[in-house]
Order: structure tokens, then sequence, then C-alpha cells
């Protein structure tokens, strides 16, 4: 059917963004930085800014506007987020829910329904990463203080990019 195919597109779409960042949040749980300790003749030291994991993650965001722009030019529709969750990736429903067609029409403000392609799938995909990057955060075994100190920086760094995006709920 339509629905079908719309849906394995969009799927096709969301995976092709994501994939990606999904390999880049692979190694969270495992990098030795969170382990590290000092000893008594050394200060704390971590660095002050993001691990190249989350920058490599930043850089991808930051490039999907531009991925995007010719497809926003052509109005295509936007993502239908309930249909895109991806199986191994745990993400709250409600997060993506959205309502109902007539619904929709209804409560959607003129700003909302001036969003255009690439900000929803922008929107999509932004809200999956923090979710992944969750999961993977909760999967660390062990946190050192300057381990958790550089983990500080890094998920600061993800959620000013998100939160910039309109994605801070």
């Amino acid at each position: 059917t339509c629905r079908s195919l719309y849906i394995a597109t969009q799927t096709l779409v969301f995976d092709s963004m994501f994939s990606y960042i999904k390999d880049k949040l692979e190694v969270v749980p495992h990098l030795e930085d969170w382990k590290k300790e000092m000893d008594a003749t050394q200060t704390i030291t971590f660095s002050p800014s993001p691990q190249s994991y989350i920058k490599l993650v930043l850089e991808h965001l930051l490039a999907l506007p531009q991925l995007l722009e010719q497809a926003d030019q052509q109005q295509l529709p936007s993502p239908d987020p309930a249909s895109l969750l991806p199986e191994n990736v745990d993400l709250d429903l409600e997060f993506f829910i959205e309502p109902t067609n007539s619904e929709m029409v209804e409560a959607k403000t003129e700003k909302e329904q001036s969003k255009g392609f690439a900000v929803e799938w922008i929107s999509v995909v932004a809200r999956a990463t923090v979710s992944l990057y969750l999961q993977k955060i909760l999967e660390i075994k062990s946190l050192s203080d300057i381990g958790a100190a550089q983990l500080a920086v890094d998920i600061k760094h993800l959620f000013n990019f998100v939160s910039i995006l309109g994605e801070s709920d």
C-alpha cells in the first residue's frame, strides 16, 4: 500500500541520516577516558572541549540542513516520527507521537506550520540522538571523577546544540 511505501521510505531516510550517529555513539560505554584517575601529585585534568566522538556527531548534525535543503525546496512531506523508531533504540514514544491529522490541523500554530521538511527531519534525528546517547551513558560501567567531568563537557555540548534546534523539552 501507499502507507507502507511511505513508511519504508521514511525509515530508509532516517536510517541513512542516523546510522553514522549510531556508529559514533557505540563507543561511548567503552571509552577509557571514563576510568582516568589522578594520583596525589596531579591536578584534575580533563579537556574542556568535547571528545572526538561527540564532535563528529555534532558535525554530522550540522551537515544535515545542507543535505536536506534541496528536498525542503521541493516541499516534500515531513517525517512521521512514530514510524521511524529504530528497533534497537528504546525511545520514549510520547516524545515522538504526533496527534491525528484533524488534531494536528487544529493544534498547529502558524509558526509550527511554517516548519520546513529539513527542520522536521533534523528534529527527529536530534531527538533520536539524545535518546541513544542517554542509553549509551547508562551503559558506562565505571566513571571516575575525571571521567565524570569529561562526560559533563560532552553532554553539555550535545544538549547546547540540541537546545539551539529547539528540542530542549
